[in-house]
C-alpha cells in the first residue's frame, strides 16, 4: 500500500490527542459496512463519497493499521472496527513508534507546526 502519511501537531504532548477521545477513548478505526448510503445531505456529493470509500477502504485501513502499525483489529457489532486493546491509547503509541522509526524515516515524519498564514499555493 503506498500511501503518503504526514502527521502535522502543534507539539509533542498533542500527537494525535483527539485520537484518545474518539469512540469512548477506544477508537473506532473505520465500520466495514459504510458506504456512500449512510451520508445524507446534498446529493450530488454521493458519487465523490463513493470515489473515496473506493480508494482507500475499510479493508486497507484494517491492513494498515496490523501491518504497518502493528495493531490487531477487532469488528464489533453493527460492522465497527475497534483496535483489539480496546484503548485509543494503543493506536496512539503505534502511530507515534511507526512515525519514529529509524529505518523508515523516508516515509512516516513528524511535522510540528510553528505557524500557518494564509496565501496563494
Amino acid at each position: 500500500m503506498e500511501k503518503d502519511v504526514v502527521i502535522f501537531g502543534k507539539e509533542r504532548t498533542e500527537f494525535l490527542k483527539k485520537v484518545l477521545t474518539t469512540g469512548n477513548g477506544r477508537c473506532n478505526l473505520t465500520n466495514v459496512n459504510a458506504s456512500n448510503q449512510n451520508y445524507f445531505g446534498i446529493e450530488k456529493m454521493k458519487q465523490p463519497i463513493e470515489e473515496i470509500l473506493g480508494s482507500f477502504t475499510s479493508q486497507d485501513a484494517m491492513r494498515f493499521f496490523e501491518d504497518e502499525v502493528g495493531i490487531i483489529c477487532n469488528e464489533e457489532n453493527r460492522g465497527k472496527v475497534y483496535p483489539l486493546s480496546g484503548q485509543a491509547a494503543s493506536i496512539v503509541d503505534g502511530l507515534r513508534f511507526l512515525c519514529t522509526k529509524p529505518w523508515d524515516r523516508d516515509n512516516y515524519r513528524f511535522f510540528y507546526v510553528v505557524k500557518i498564514e494564509k496565501g496563494n499555493v
